[in-house]
């Protein structure tokens, strides 16, 4: 009612590793089915790419960027990285961003610019 509510965690500009901690320590979100994948993802991968970065300078360019260097890696098993990880991965990163508008950190999202790529999910019955 009384709009958003400043966060009491962190004062002064905040690096993303800084959020990836509160947004993994916060009971709503260990309370999630998928927390032990959100641990997983956000240090593998998140912070690999994010971790030194003041999140008010992480723009839709940027996650562009690491996402279009994620494609090009080998997933498990030595094989391409699929778009549906990286829709994952992107999933992930717009509910952090989210969290942190919710603490007061950020005004906007910046994943909310960044389209989802379109999976094809039909197999190949070979």
């Amino acid at each position: 009612m009384k709009g958003p509510v400043r966060s009491d965690h962190v004062q002064g500009p905040v690096l993303f590793k800084t959020l990836a901690g509160v947004y993994l320590d916060a009971p709503e979100i260990q309370r999630q089915a998928l927390y032990d994948w959100k641990v997983r993802m956000v240090r593998g991968r998140l912070l690999l790419a994010f971790g030194d970065k003041i999140i008010t300078t992480i723009t839709a360019g940027i996650i562009e960027e690491s996402r279009a260097r994620r494609l090009t890696e080998r997933g498990r098993h030595g094989t391409p990285v699929k778009i549906a990880a990286s829709n994952r991965d992107l999933a992930l990163l717009k509910h952090m961003f989210s969290y942190a508008i919710r603490e007061g950190w950020l005004e906007r999202n910046p994943v909310s610019l960044v389209k989802f790529d379109k999976e094809s999910n039909a197999r190949d019955r070979a």
